[in-house]
């Protein structure tokens, strides 16, 4: 038996499906009041997560001499990256207005994560490289990533959307309800020490 995951044709009509799935609870939003309010204060903690994210791995970056050995050392690797986490029921909130999206919100955030498993389910990633260029995250230079699902809702206008928001509801296949449910994310920081060795 092939897990549908792991076949590249299967995975591939998952995916169509999960984008109509995505784009029927985008069409569907409703955006009361409370929705928005939790949307703001989502926003917020990734915008939150991402500076301090950026900030961690600049301190990596500055402390790494600190650490060096040069009788081992032959190259570094710093990197941070932040991820959405859907493994356990705890994992995806449950909300009021649940039954008027008529999605199960568990399940589904699960098989989008399995979709997303490995390095392209980051939401953010920072590298040493980008640190030493900029003094804050350059993807959010004060400006609002204002586009779809939330370009031409006035109910999105005056909030300054995050990177991190834009990504999930962009460049992934979440929708806005996914979103105001995810309620899991992982932050890590990675410093890789590399010996590179040979027979001659």
């Amino acid at each position: 038996m092939i897990y549908w995951w792991r076949s590249d044709e299967k995975c591939d009509k998952v995916k169509t499906l999960l984008q109509q799935r995505q784009v029927l609870l985008n069409k569907m939003f409703a955006a009361t009041a409370t929705e928005i309010e939790r949307f703001k204060q989502v926003n917020e903690m990734l915008y939150d997560l991402t500076k301090q994210l950026f900030n961690r791995v600049k301190d990596l970056t500055c402390s790494s001499e600190k650490i060096a050995d040069t009788t081992f050392d032959d190259d570094y690797e710093i990197f941070g990256t932040i991820q959405i986490v859907v493994d356990l029921e705890k994992d995806i909130l449950t909300l009021d207005n649940d039954d008027y999206y008529g999605s199960d919100f568990l399940l589904m955030n699960h098989i989008l994560s399995l979709v997303y498993e490995g390095h392209q389910a980051d939401i953010e990633s920072f590298n040493a490289t980008v640190i030493a260029r900029h003094e804050k995250p350059v993807c959010d230079d004060g400006g609002s990533w204002n586009e779809y699902p939330f370009y031409g809702r006035k109910e999105f206008d005056d909030i300054v959307i995050c990177h991190a928001v834009h990504d999930i509801c962009n460049h992934k296949m979440f929708s806005i309800p996914d979103l105001l449910r995810i309620n899991s994310y992982w932050a890590e920081t990675n410093l890789v020490i590399q010996k590179f060795a040979s027979q001659q």
